[in-house]
């Protein structure tokens, strides 16, 4: 080997990244590890290994714990304001924290509500978002509903409101007083009404309601297909927190979270700080040792 290769071969071993060499010491066993620094200073080009020289174990700790610190503060905010802010901004899309129903309009509307949001966020067909607007700021499961007329009610414990779709009127609510109230059923006329019988999933229509049918009952689990209309040619399914659009002759849109909104869906946002928390605590241990005399461990 020439002289100038050799050398170079020497630059990116003593360039190599300390953290990522702590990490596979802490996780491999030692004769694993060795060859693993071997193998990562023969294919790190000098550039990258120059770069990431900086990461030692402690300025990556340092650096975690930042990066977790400023992300908790950041979820638990969104957190808090989801259940205090009145008025997130129409334009906003938001994750779908709290997905508790969905429904569909005739004229090319999706639905999803979030709870934790007190939100109804409206898609269109193609999946892209629409707008952003509120909805019932109550606890306890909510349930959606569309109307042959295309409006859209929303119904939490014995509360029911008409939302407006062009966001220009405050949502519509009224109260059952019965206690024995079991969900809301539509009159002849149109108009909502509590009810008191017992209602059973099958009883509420995959669809735009019409006049005499039940319209939604709070007490029960959300739906997980939604027919737009009576044909059910095109229909709209979920499977866990995503929902696929079929229609005749094109092919299934996806529609779910938006990726870059993942960080702040509950429950993501608690699994990302149990990794985030390991891995400070492992650089963490790492730097204790390598600080602590060899006659001391």
């Amino acid at each position: 080997m020439a002289g100038g290769s050799l050398d170079s071969v020497r630059l990116v071993d003593h360039r190599t990244p300390r953290a990522l060499f702590s990490l596979s010491a802490a996780l491999l066993p030692r004769g694993k590890a060795s060859r693993l620094r071997g193998i990562a200073s023969l294919l790190l080009i000098p550039p990258a290994g120059e770069l990431f020289s900086l990461c030692d174990a402690r300025s990556m700790k340092q650096w975690m714990l930042r990066v977790l610190i400023t992300w908790s503060l950041a979820v638990m905010a969104i957190f808090v304001l989801g259940a205090i802010v009145p008025a997130w901004p129409s334009w906003l899309d938001l994750p779908w924290s709290g997905f508790d129903d969905f429904a569909a309009t005739a004229d090319g509307k999706i639905l999803v509500y979030s709870s934790v949001f007190s939100r109804l966020l409206v898609y269109d067909f193609e999946g892209d978002f629409v707008v952003s607007l509120p909805g019932l700021r109550s606890g306890g499961s909510h349930a959606l509903a569309v109307d042959r007329r295309g409006r859209v009610y929303v119904a939490a414990r014995s509360t029911l409101c008409a939302l407006d779709l062009a966001g220009t009127e405050e949502p519509a609510c009224q109260t059952a007083q019965d206690d024995h109230f079991t969900g809301w059923q539509l009159n002849q006329d149109g108009t909502p009404e509590a009810i008191a019988h017992e209602i059973r999933p099958e009883d509420i229509p995959n669809r735009p309601v019409g006049p005499g049918e039940i319209l939604l009952s709070p007490s029960l689990p959300g739906r997980r297909m939604f027919a737009v209309d009576d044909s059910e040619k095109m229909e709209i399914r979920r499977t866990g927190d995503r929902l696929s659009i079929r229609r005749p002759g094109r092919p299934p849109v996806r529609l779910s979270t938006p990726w870059y909104l993942y960080w702040a869906k509950i429950p993501f946002p608690g699994f990302l700080a149990w990794i985030a928390t390991f891995l400070a605590v492992l650089l963490g241990e790492r730097g204790k040792r390598k600080r602590t005399p060899p006659g001391e461990r």
